[in-house]
């Protein structure tokens, strides 16, 4: 089934997949934890969420020896839309404010160590981060030709999941699974894809309108952000966004505005955002001493712990003008 970049994988060949990267790694790597999240309700287009914890010495070594590990199978390769998400042991107690670990089945823990589970609170507000990551990928997506028809599908149920999380009531993942089953049948060409993801993305920069964020710090009245080479951030009376000659502007209401100048500026008045901005600043110092990449999505699709010359400089400008 060589359409759309879909590849024919039976639901055993995810089983066997999981299994050898947990062989490879407690045969090679002594880990701490392994566990598998999410769940591949679609073979074919379905991937593989792993979680890995590896000990502190030789992290960067043994978290590049996976990744090879699994770039050497083109099943494996395939089935790994994203990397599995490989922590050390000194990130664990961080890890219930970035990630919530839906569906999480530990398979290896010889010494029972305990996976903290997020509190209510911080559930709440990585929603909340995980939507406004989708908000800008998801206009990303659209623009960039990369991204094949299984990558669109893949992305389209997050944002089919972020759907649901605003309105329970919401169709949103059924929407989701009869496309994925269409696709897979021949119905649909890659346009009705495209079509279908542009909807949906539509549909949730409209549902999160209805989000409230409280405790808001007022910090200035700046009211565009270019957040990269082709994506720009604007204050709006609604979420919303635009694309033209490749150029994507997204417009934010003043809540989710206001929730992206706090990340932005690292100034927050929300207890909860502020133990999030951080833990963020806490992680990215263990990153950089590893010298391995951020593991976690970033609000807004935007590193905003980042604390190079560069973006301190940017940041400086962007606080003394008021454009």
């Amino acid at each position: 089934m060589k359409v759309n970049g879909i590849k024919e994988i039976s639901r055993l060949e995810y089983i066997e997949a999981y299994k050898d990267l947990e062989k490879f790694c407690v045969s090679n790597l002594d880990p701490l934890v392994i566990g598998e999240f999410g769940e591949p309700s679609c073979p074919s287009i379905s991937d593989l969420d792993v979680f890995i914890c590896l000990k502190k010495e030789n992290f960067k070594v043994q978290k590049e020896a996976i990744i090879n590990y699994i770039n050497k199978s083109e099943t494996k390769k395939y089935l790994f839309f994203h990397d599995p998400l490989i922590v050390s042991e000194e990130m664990l107690n961080l890890l219930p404010d970035f990630h919530s670990l839906y569906n999480f089945k530990i398979t290896h823990n010889p010494n029972k160590i305990e996976i903290k589970k997020a509190t209510k609170e911080a559930e709440n507000l990585l929603s909340i981060i995980w939507t406004s990551f989708l908000l800008v990928a998801g206009t990303n997506i659209l623009v960039n030709k990369k991204y094949n028809t299984r990558d669109k599908l893949l992305v389209l149920k997050n944002i089919c999941q972020s759907i649901k999380n605003i309105d329970p009531n919401s169709n949103a993942l059924k929407y989701s699974h009869n496309l994925r089953n269409q696709v897979l049948k021949g119905n649909l060409l890659d346009e009705d894809v495209d079509n279908s993801f542009r909807k949906k993305l539509k549909e949730l920069f409209k549902k999160t309108n209805t989000i409230k964020i409280e405790h808001l710090k007022p910090i200035n009245s700046r009211k565009k952000y270019k957040i990269a080479n082709n994506q720009f951030i604007i204050l709006g009376k609604s979420n919303s966004f635009t694309i033209n000659k490749n150029k994507v502007y997204i417009y934010l209401n003043e809540s989710f505005f206001g929730l992206f100048k706090q990340f932005y500026y690292k100034k927050t008045n929300n207890v909860d955002i502020k133990n999030y901005i951080y833990n963020a600043q806490t992680l990215n110092n263990i990153v950089k001493k590893h010298k391995v990449s951020f593991p976690f999505v970033s609000p807004y699709s935007f590193q905003f712990f980042r604390t190079d010359i560069k973006f301190k400089i940017k940041k400086i400008i962007y606080s003394l003008n008021k454009i």
